[in-house]
């Protein structure tokens, strides 16, 4: 069991590698011709043993899937696509103007360089067209959420 512990690639394993050499001695029991070699057998087999479980702890370290991202709760869900109804609905309350910038923004990832030369407005009325429109969505999204 000693030299099982210092040999096993994992703590617990210990036990099994010797628990399984004995029951290769057992099964090998007749081929031994000399009972003092029966501890280097032993030994050996335990080692050998011990080898074939690290190898195949490698391998399986190797090739353990990537720990998957929790999965959201299917009510989460359900509140997320309630919660993008709802700026959907308070959008289109929105001025096409205001929309259209506050769209291409925050859903399009655009600058406000390429939001002007989409809309054929300058810079500044970008900025402030997505800032009005911020403000207006955040207060319609607020009355909505009183109801």
């Amino acid at each position: 069991m000693r030299f099982a512990a210092f040999v096993s690639p994992e703590d617990e394993m210990a036990e099994d590698l010797a628990h399984e050499a004995f029951l290769k001695l057992y099964g090998a029991w007749k081929r031994i011709d000399d009972p003092a070699k029966v501890g280097a057998y032993l030994r050996t087999t335990v080692l050998n043993l011990a080898r074939g479980r690290a190898r195949h702890l490698g391998v399986v370290r190797r090739n353990r899937p990537e720990p998957q991202p929790e999965q959201a709760s299917a009510e989460w869900g359900a509140m997320q696509n309630d919660s993008r109804e709802q700026v959907v609905v308070a959008l289109r309350r929105l001025s096409d103007r205001q929309r259209s910038c506050l769209v291409l923004r925050h859903y399009e990832d655009r600058t406000e360089t390429e939001i002007a030369d989409i809309l054929g407005i300058s810079v500044g009325s970008v900025c402030t067209h997505v800032h009005r429109g911020m403000q207006a969505l955040e207060a319609l999204l607020h009355e909505e959420g009183e109801r």
